[in-house]
């Protein structure tokens, strides 16, 4: 979606940790990785949406028409008005997008909704209702726990392949780098909040991979987490990138060879 990272902020600039699906699991990625299984995709978005606080639904207008929202949407709204008390919250796009040109960063909230299961159902086509109502039935016992990744700035260019071992590991991956980036939180004088939002991001994962490439890299990152329990540390070796897995045949240079070498 054109205006994807405009939600991102606005939920920030509120004082939000946003937990986006296209995001956090990239979608390109996390449909292949389910060999093209859209039941497979949406196990991942419920999880994470399971993890909200609150829902936030960005249209064209703060006044929905459920029939018009995709099924996609339709069945983390149903599963959510199910399991969660607290309410729907819509934004228009227009306006968020004309909230963060304020210089004053005037704060747009968007309009909570009353929605229920019963309004769900008034509003769609009773075999609609149905097989949306069926699947969450089908499959909510089948969610998936969700993985916080550690990794460097630096080395944030292998995220797609630490992202795709966790898929292959059954786990929904989610990377601050991704959902709360730092440049965001400087551009609206927020860094304060910064740490604090990669805390609350650690939270919600039922534990965190520490990612690394190197022995000295490993002993640093095992002082740095001390006796945690929460936390695996992962090779990049072990997740497949061939610069660490093929150190001798990937370069094109005998000095890139020596650099790749432990």
């Amino acid at each position: 979606m054109v205006f994807i990272d405009c939600m991102r902020r606005i939920a920030i600039i509120n004082g939000y940790v946003p937990i986006n699906p296209e995001y956090a699991l990239g979608y390109y990625l996390s449909t292949t990785s389910h060999d093209g299984n859209k039941s497979e995709v949406m196990k991942d978005c419920l999880s994470l949406a399971m993890a909200a606080d609150e829902f936030w639904l960005f249209t064209e207008s703060e006044d929905i028409v459920l029939q018009q929202l995709s099924e996609g949407i339709l069945i983390e709204m149903l599963l959510w008005v199910r399991t969660k008390p607290a309410k729907v919250r819509a934004f228009s796009i227009s306006e968020t997008v004309k909230s963060l040109n304020y210089h004053d960063h005037a704060k747009y909230e968007g309009r909570v909704l009353n929605i229920d299961e019963p309004m769900i159902r008034r509003s769609l086509e009773n075999n609609q209702f149905g097989e949306i109502s069926g699947f969450l039935d089908k499959i909510k016992y089948t969610l998936r726990p969700i993985v916080f990744i550690d990794i460097r700035n630096e080395d944030f260019k292998y995220i797609d392949w630490v992202r795709a071992y966790a898929y292959l590991n059954g786990k929904i991956p989610i990377s601050p780098q991704h959902l709360t980036p730092k440049f965001i939180y400087s551009i609206h004088n927020m860094q304060e909040n910064y740490q604090s939002s990669i805390e609350k991001l650690r939270d919600v994962a039922s534990e965190t991979w520490a990612i690394y490439h190197s022995d000295t890299m490993l002993q640093n990152i095992k002082e740095r987490y001390s006796l945690s329990s929460r936390v695996t540390f992962i090779s990049m070796q072990e997740v497949g990138v061939p610069k660490y897995t093929t150190p001798r045949s990937w370069p094109i240079t005998s000095k890139e060879v020596k650099e790749n070498l432990p």
